[in-house]
């Protein structure tokens, strides 16, 4: 599935929040990922590659994950080509959203997404690949 929203915070309810253990565990599940071996393999690993493996992984924890990809240019790119885009993990469980910022491996608060102007949210990476192949885009999603 995929879902396209726009300027738009990344709102949790007060009762979809987890609690500082529930934090805790999923830090400590993610504290257990190592990127090394791909980060040798892979001449760029970056936000992409690392959510997409952070995304499978956390699935196979019993989370219920999908990939946010955000924009911080209303164009869609920078004037000096620069990037503009990154990607992140939300991962549910127990009715809890937590937001993980995947190159750092960290659970983050979600005000910090809020730079990104545009945010599409993909529940299947299979999607995510033929929407990015469709847009004429290289696939930055292997891991």
């Amino acid at each position: 599935m995929f879902v396209f929203w726009g300027c738009a915070t990344l709102y949790v309810a007060k009762n979809r929040s987890p609690s500082e253990e529930e934090t805790k565990n999923l830090q400590a599940i993610l504290d257990t990922i190592s990127f090394e071996e791909q980060q040798e393999y892979f001449l760029v690993f970056d936000c992409s590659n690392k959510s997409a493996y952070v995304f499978d992984f956390l699935n196979q924890m019993g989370y219920e994950c999908s990939i946010i990809v955000g924009c911080r240019s209303p164009i869609f790119f920078n004037i000096d080509g620069s990037s503009s885009w990154h990607a992140w993990v939300e991962a549910k469980k127990n009715n809890k959203i937590f937001y993980v910022e995947s190159t750092t491996k960290k659970v983050v608060d979600p005000g910090c997404f809020d730079q990104h102007i545009w945010k599409f949210r993909f529940s299947s990476l299979n999607i995510l690949r033929k929407l990015a192949k469709l847009g004429g885009l290289k696939d930055e999603w292997e891991y």
